[in-house]
């Protein structure tokens, strides 16, 4: 198991709860220890540290998990994120969209996605309305062209392993993709998840939308497929690949409340698997 297990940043707003409590049921398969971290912008009371102390029991109690927790002073929550990740080392974090003290009602904008395209393990993001699933059953891989795409592959391998779960390759052939590297990507997704004996079944589609990016048809697919975890890449690239940034911040809030696995520029596949 990793060191410091599953992280899940904390306000204690209502979207909190709901990765929380996915955040068990992952712990549960994975062995792994719960960490919450809070990130205050004084020096922290007695008072703060009984509540955290608190709060760790009535989950551990409830759930049968090992939940500790990290409180950390500072006032740039995405700053202190990162420092905070740096010095542990988490085999994922879980995070509703409100997670993160400072921002405000979504977790929208370049800055956040950036922090999450730059550490170095998956973010699984939930909504206040996200179904708490005890099984990802259905996971949805979007074939895109953007590089490198192995890693989006890596997060998604050890997720169908843990829930035994089924992988869709979505390949929607838009215009503006490369479509050497989309069926490059397509045969290296059939050898990895054979390889790891996963099952998995695959559609491939024209667009429909041309003027909103590709993430509608990419959210309606899910939506009729049944998916309940989305897998997505964060790249440098705004301009090109299936989900690119605009597309991030739709399938992260999307309105069909998905659950989304986002996988990092530069995955450290070690810490994942643990």
């Amino acid at each position: 198991m990793s060191a410091q297990g599953i992280i899940i940043p904390t306000d204690f707003s209502v979207s909190d709860s709901t990765a929380i409590l996915q955040a068990v049921h992952i712990a549960r398969k994975t062995g792994d220890m719960i960490t919450l971290l809070h990130i205050a912008d004084s020096d922290t009371t007695d008072a703060e540290r009984k509540r955290m102390e608190s709060i760790c029991e009535e989950i551990s109690g409830d759930h049968g998990v090992r939940v500790g927790y990290i409180i950390e002073r500072g006032h740039d929550p995405m700053d202190d994120l990162v420092r905070v990740l740096q010095s542990h080392s988490p085999r994922m974090l879980v995070m509703g969209t409100e997670g993160i003290r400072g921002i405000a009602q979504h977790l929208f904008g370049a800055r956040i996605l950036g922090i999450l395209r730059n550490v170095s393990v998956p973010s699984a993001i939930v909504q206040d309305e996200t179904p708490v699933t005890e099984s990802y059953r259905k996971i949805l891989l979007p074939i895109d062209d953007i590089e490198p795409f192995e890693e989006k592959v890596k997060s998604v391998i050890p997720f169908a392993k843990w829930f035994n779960g089924e992988v869709m390759l979505y390949a929607l052939h838009h215009p503006m993709m490369d479509e050497r590297k989309v069926k490059a990507h397509i045969a290296l997704s059939r050898k990895m998840l054979d390889e790891a004996d996963i099952r998995y079944s695959e559609t491939e589609e024209s667009p429909t939308v041309f003027s909103a990016g590709v993430a509608k048809q990419t959210l309606k697919f899910a939506h009729s497929w049944g998916a309940d975890l989305i897998a997505i890449s964060l790249n440098d690239n705004d301009n090109k690949g299936n989900i690119n940034q605009a597309d991030c911040e739709r399938v992260i809030n999307n309105d069909h409340h998905i659950a989304v696995l986002c996988t990092p520029k530069k995955l450290d596949s070690k810490k994942l698997f643990g």
